[in-house]
């Protein structure tokens, strides 16, 4: 599904933001995004899940998004926390700001975007703002600039002075990561004039942005860039990140060495996983586009059964048939389902066989001679 984005994408502003690279919009803008991918179409269709759930659409399992892709189980446990905190603040689903475009000319003139869901209690004076993540990476609300620009957004749209009393809301959900703590519900509350430093900063990270001359800077954001592989920035720190991680101390380290050391370390560690990242994508697209990439190869992944239809018809139609295939209101796998007994017929026409992804790896001295060997 295509979508345009601002040239000053809230989505992005954990790049371009402040601490990031001015020179990601610049940069970035010869490398579309590869919205075709299994990750972000899964992403897009779990998003479009939930916020049609919002807006008060019953959707089932199986429902297919406007993207092609299938509601799944897992889209729905994902999404139940957000939805029973939104109708828990909001219960009138028509107050509810559900991907709603709004212009963010606080942070830039080229800057606008859509919250997943924001809502204005103008008795209360509060503002709340919900983004809802369904990757596995950690983010924290307490510098997640995105969230910071969509507040500023719709403070803008909806005419809120938030020096005036106001509180702002912001909550993160990442159903998915589980090094979280504090578990997939993420929160920070600021008074408003907190918020318009916060907002500010942002503004003056977007001014910098805006300079066609903008340097370009590396950190662990590099990871994300489309362009790190040909940035001389990003190039450099993983040069100096190879050498920090050759380099072993010469003599007996104090504790304060250590630190200092670890601090280093850490940095270089950020830095060759980005750069890690980048090559595997480079190097896999080079392979499946049939260019060499000496010493790699693409193994075939193994591929996988799954139920074609709902969980409750699968298990619906299995009781029928004499067998209890339901696990936690879920329907067991089809493998399992064939161990419990149920005829292979009925678990044929309820299921797909998916081949999995094919994965990137290095040629060992086995592999290379297999292939050689031609065995």
């Amino acid at each position: 599904m295509s979508v345009v984005h601002a040239r000053l994408a809230p989505s992005a502003a954990g790049m371009w933001g402040p601490g990031a690279c001015p020179a990601y919009p610049r940069v970035a803008a010869a490398y579309p995004a590869d919205e075709d991918s299994e990750e972000a179409r899964e992403g897009t269709a779990a998003h479009w899940y939930l916020t049609e759930s919002l807006r008060g659409v019953a959707l089932a399992e199986g429902a297919i998004a406007p993207n092609g892709y299938p509601v799944t189980a897992e889209m729905i446990r994902c999404a139940r926390q957000m939805i029973a905190r939104v109708n828990e603040v909001c219960p009138d689903p028509a107050q509810r700001l559900i991907e709603t475009w709004v212009p963010i000319p606080a942070v830039h003139r080229d800057c606008s975007g859509t919250p997943d869901f924001a809502c204005i209690d103008r008795a209360a004076k509060v503002l709340r703002v919900y983004d809802y993540k369904y990757g596995h990476r950690e983010i924290e609300v307490y510098e997640c600039w995105q969230v910071v620009a969509y507040v500023a957004g719709v403070a803008f749209a909806k005419n809120i002075d938030l020096t005036d009393g106001w509180r702002v809301e912001m909550k993160i959900f990442q159903p998915r990561c589980y090094s979280k703590a504090a578990g997939p519900e993420d929160t920070l509350v600021l008074p408003g004039n907190k918020m318009i430093m916060r907002i500010n900063r942002l503004r003056g990270a977007a001014r910098e942005a805006d300079d066609e001359k903008a340097p370009r800077r590396s950190g662990e954001y590099c990871r994300d860039c489309p362009a790190m592989l040909d940035c001389p920035a990003a190039l450099a720190a993983i040069g100096e990140a190879m050498c920090v991680s050759r380099r072993g101390p010469e003599c007996a380290l104090t504790a304060e060495d250590r630190a200092h050391l670890l601090t280093y370390v850490r940095a270089a560690m950020a830095r060759l996983k980005a750069a890690d990242a980048a090559l595997v994508a480079s190097v896999t697209a080079a392979l499946k586009s049939g260019h060499p990439a000496p010493g790699w190869y693409m193994e075939k992944g193994r591929s996988s059964r799954k139920w074609a239809r709902p969980a409750a018809e699968v298990i619906a139609t299995a009781a029928l048939c004499g067998v209890d295939v339901c696990k936690a209101d879920v329907a067991v796998t089809p493998l399992q389902a064939l161990e419990k007994g149920l005829d292979e017929a009925v678990v044929d026409a309820y299921s797909v066989t998916a081949p999995g992804a094919p994965t990137l790896k290095p040629f060992t001295g086995i592999e290379a001679a297999k292939a050689f060997a031609n065995i």
